[in-house]
């Protein structure tokens, strides 16, 4: 808690208040960004997006791979009047668009006995078959690219999470399904005279799957455009000319999840945790009973999981609901018998955002830490404290007291907070929660603190927003046991209509290097031709690129991939740093391996799919590494070269064996670089891409 301070004038004329005594404050959902959506766009306080009615619990364990109704419980049209009395705890809720939500979900599933029914009409597949899992947004299911030599989709089934529900099949909480058959239908519905072989009105295709809504100020739209991020992942994880490399295209099918809009998870992409356990479930469920289907119940085919998606805040544990989800899939095969869950994630794109501090603190020291707000933001901004330390369940008070200073302000007394107690800035413009977090068997406690701040820039109802500029968190050991405390600034993205701007905020440290002296951006490492080891350019007492890894990733349960670039093997800038070491159980200190994000300095990006089928784009990122690394895990299974489903097999090994595998270009500098940044070593291998030219 801050100790009462006089009102701040700041830009535009603003009055800033102060904040309130920390107190009790009973949620009604697990999650605090959930209860800050409520409080900021929910109930008034901000400006309305869609409506968001149904909260849908969380699939908590194996049972809910069996199709148990327990696990799928729709709450209804208000959380609050099921959880009376701060009950919420044991139910983590998340929004779900009015549009796309089954409003019968609970009589629905009951009757169709289960998650994913057992008597449906499933495709088969051979003994000989991979299936490419791929959970991301904006995916074209009509590209020829995608397709069997026929025409036909090589898609075998397709979850768009946004599209708006048309009853059925009602087993499904939100969104629609298409199976392979459906797709065929549609694709002989807009082909020319119904042959598949022939252009396709990818206008009306894309329609009527519900992968492009103009509509919709909220709908998905990027596949009317050049470039579709999901698009250009599935086309260089599967994508094969299907008469040139027919074996390929025979053999490889997918399952796809179709993510909804970014307005359906959230400015800091808190609710995509819920969406993507969902998309997971569906994909190890949907390949179960394919398998079943095609009488391979005994020998599952392959299946490897791309997940091109990632956030920057959160536990990077077994707290955060994806962690703990990845972990239990990873089980499932000697649980449940089904295929190995191999997941496949990027490493992220942070590492130059400044957005991820971490230091020691020693009994009564304190610390400061300032946080640039940017003006004329539309989203809301949030950091995420974590002390490190596990502490014993029941702890109660919080090790570390916190106090922020608005821009102008002056420095509050600090204040104990305890477990699940906050304090506000008057006038709903801020919020701070203060939560002991326990991992699934509650054998220990995490503090987390989480910040809000409401946005700079209302862009309806004419509402005063928190003030842009400088403000400081402070930190202060009142214990008497040293603590390791990382703060991270949450991914910040525009979701409500009309909204322009999503000015992320960062962290400033007058020892954190911004530049080489030859100008280049600093990247963790100065990358250096010859033998010597890579300098340490990540030097700042509290702003670090170690530690950025992309929050979903940042694990022992799934792949992780850096990005380099392929002409040199220079590490990309952007590329995440893990912090070096791991910090708890099931903890990942670096990346797994790195594949190529950039063809080249003059080239920025890789070549692959664009929005319409038969273009050709390049995009740059780490989401694209991940993807050549599922596509060269499914080209070694091709081979023969390795297999996923082996009893003996292991994904990530095999990945890291990739840089001694594969050869590098001549012209390579071997300048060694720390695994922080590139894990066990750089792979020299993107899918080919033949690209007609001109003359």
């Amino acid at each position: 808690m801050a100790a009462p301070r006089w009102p701040i004038r700041h830009h535009r004329n603003r009055l800033m208040s102060t904040w309130t005594p920390w107190r009790d404050h009973p949620r009604m959902v697990t999650s605090p960004y959930v209860n800050w959506w409520l409080m900021q766009h929910g109930l008034g306080a901000g400006p309305s997006p869609m409506r968001m009615t149904p909260s849908l619990r969380r699939m908590d364990d194996f049972d809910a791979l069996q199709g148990s109704l327990a696990d799928f419980t729709a709450l209804g049209h208000d959380p609050s009047a099921f959880m009376p009395g701060g009950s919420g705890a044991d139910w983590p809720v998340f929004p779900v668009p009015d549009s796309s939500a089954n409003p019968d979900f609970l009589n629905s599933i009951d009757g169709a006995g289960g998650w994913l029914p057992e008597n449906a009409n499933y495709p088969t597949v051979g003994a000989d078959t991979l299936i490419a899992g791929v959970i991301d947004v904006d995916i074209g299911l009509g590209h020829r690219r995608f397709r069997q030599a026929d025409g036909s989709t090589r898609v075998l089934a397709s979850w768009q999470q946004g599209a708006p529900w048309g009853g059925g099949p009602g087993h499904l909480p939100f969104g629609a399904q298409l199976m392979e058959s459906d797709i065929n239908s549609l694709l002989a519905q807009h082909s020319s005279d119904g042959d598949l072989t022939r252009p396709l009105d990818q206008d009306g295709f894309n329609r009527a799957a519900h992968l492009v809504d103009m509509a919709r100020p909220d709908g998905l739209h990027a596949l009317a455009t050049s470039e579709a991020h999901g698009t250009h992942v599935m086309g260089l994880v599967a994508g094969a000319d299907p008469v040139r490399d027919a074996p390929f295209s025979d053999r490889v099918r997918l399952l796809v999840v179709n993510l909804p809009p970014a307005s359906a998870y959230g400015e800091g992409g808190a609710f995509l945790d819920y969406y993507l356990v969902y998309a997971m479930r569906w994909i190890v469920e949907m390949h179960a009973r394919i398998s079943n289907a095609s009488g391979l119940a005994a020998t599952p085919p392959p299946l490897l999981l791309n997940i091109s998606f990632g956030k920057q805040a959160g536990a990077k544990d077994e707290r955060q609901v994806f962690v703990r989800e990845a972990r239990r899939l990873s089980e499932a095969d000697q649980i449940l018998g089904q295929a190995k869950f191999n997941a496949i994630l990027p490493a992220g794109n942070d590492n130059l955002s400044r957005v991820h501090a971490r230091f020691e603190l020693q009994p009564g020291d304190e610390q400061a830490l300032d946080w640039r707000i940017q003006p004329d933001d539309d989203t809301s901004n949030f950091v995420e404290i974590w002390v490190e330390k596990l502490l014993t369940t029941g702890t109660v008070l919080a090790p570390i007291d916190i106090d922020v200073v608005p821009p102008g302000g002056t420095a509050g007394a600090f204040q104990p907070a305890a477990s699940g107690q906050i304090t506000e800035l008057t006038g709903g413009l801020g919020r701070v929660y203060c939560d002991a977090v326990e991992p699934e068997d509650g054998a220990s406690v995490r503090f987390r603190y989480l910040i809000c701040l409401a946005p700079d820039h209302f862009m309806k109802g004419g509402k005063v927003g928190a003030a842009a500029g400088k403000w400081t968190i402070r930190f202060r050991n009142s214990g008497d046991t040293a603590h390791t405390v990382r703060a991270t600034i949450q991914t910040d993205q525009a979701t409500l209509p009309g909204q322009r701007n999503a000015r992320r905020s960062y962290f400033e440290a007058a020892d954190y290097m911004l530049f080489e002296q030859s100008g280049r951006e600093a990247d963790t490492f100065a990358y250096v031709d010859g033998a010597s080891p890579a300098p340490n350019l990540d030097r700042s007492a509290t702003l670090r690129r170690r530690g950025t890894l992309n929050s979903y990733a940042a694990n022992r349960y799934v792949a992780t991939i850096a990005g380099h670039r392929e002409t040199d093997g220079r590490p990309a800038p952007y590329s995440a740093s893990g912090i070096g070491h791991p910090v708890h159980a099931g903890g990942r200190g670096a990346p797994t391996v790195s594949f190529p994000a950039d063809d080249g300095a003059a080239h920025f990006g890789l070549l692959s799919d664009g929005a319409s089928d038969g273009s050709v784009a390049a995009m740059q990122g780490t989401s694209f590494s991940c993807a050549c690394a599922t596509r060269w895990l499914i080209e070694s299974w091709l081979a023969g070269q390795f297999d996923p489903q082996a009893e003996a097999s292991d994904v990530q090994a095999f990945l890291r064996a990739a840089p001694l595998t594969l050869p590098r270009p001549d012209k390579w500098h071997d300048a060694p670089v720390g695994p922080e940044k590139v894990g066990a070593g750089r792979a020299s291998w993107q899918p080919a891409r033949p690209v007609s030219r001109l003359g």
